[in-house]
């Protein structure tokens, strides 16, 4: 996962068209085909509506899941040729329809906002959002930090918290500990007050040691032996890998970090 700024000065006729009697279209990267690169279109852009706000984009999320889009594949979130892309943003909200309490012009927020489902994506200068899919930013974030979270924050939260319920007292296996959704699933689990393991080689290592994790370098020693060990044969009690989709987290059945059933 990363982000990138999407809130810098366009070519000029962009600029002057922005600027200009046509306030109802704004400037956005869509793909002219299936599995090419994305251009810079001129494409309408909607009033905030019933609890919606319109929000002036800062930076925009892109995810290996954007990615797969972009390809035509992502059978459960495909979308259109020339439909707007992007899931996560953050920036400062310009304008509020009626309903938005909460939120007000000027405040900084971020969120899992479009992109899919017919929603207008997030990489765009300007996007209309369900207050329900927004966020305040927190201060100490950047723009280009908090645009890079949601998705992979989401994802993580609901493996080990609403699936695994995970908290003091367990034992979490991470696998991918220094990926996108795997360094955040490891900050999270060791908050909750989890003993986390997390897999990884090289450089990555010491960056899994730094999140709270244990280390596991998965291409010196058997996963499965180095948690029965680590653990007195009692295993992990959950158990997460980037291999399984949206199905990542898993309650195991204490055999040593292999994943079961979720």
């Amino acid at each position: 996962m990363m982000a990138i700024s999407v809130g810098g000065a366009g070519d000029a006729g962009t600029d002057e068209a922005l600027r200009g009697n046509d306030a109802a279209m704004t400037t956005a990267l869509v793909p002219a085909a299936f599995g090419g690169g994305l251009e810079h279109r001129e494409v309408p852009r909607a009033e905030p509506g019933m609890g919606e706000v319109l929000v002036e984009v800062a930076a925009s999320g892109v995810n290996p899941l954007d990615l797969k889009i972009r390809d035509g594949g992502a059978a459960h979130a495909r979308v259109n040729v020339l439909a707007v892309l992007g899931i996560d943003l953050a920036g400062t909200v310009v304008a509020v329809g009626a309903g938005a309490g909460g939120f007000a012009v000027g405040d900084e927020v971020y969120g899992m906002a479009g992109g899919v489902g017919g929603l207008p994506g997030t990489l765009a200068r300007q996007v209309v959002v369900d207050i329900d899919l927004l966020a305040r930013k927190p201060a100490r974030l950047t723009m280009v930090q908090a645009a890079a979270l949601p998705l992979a924050l989401v994802t993580a939260w609901e493996g080990l918290v609403d699936r695994a319920e995970v908290g003091p007292g367990q034992t979490v296996l991470v696998h991918g500990g220094a990926g996108g959704v795997g360094h955040i699933a490891v900050q999270l689990a060791v908050a909750r007050g989890a003993r986390v393991f997390a897999m990884g080689t090289g450089a990555s290592l010491e960056v899994i040691r730094g999140l709270g994790a244990e280390p596991i370098d998965y291409r010196a020693t058997s996963v499965t032996d180095y948690v029965a060990s680590a653990t007195g044969g009692a295993g992990s009690t959950s158990c997460s890998t980037r291999s399984a989709g949206p199905r990542w987290t898993h309650r195991s059945r204490r055999s040593g970090g292999t994943p079961g059933g979720s």
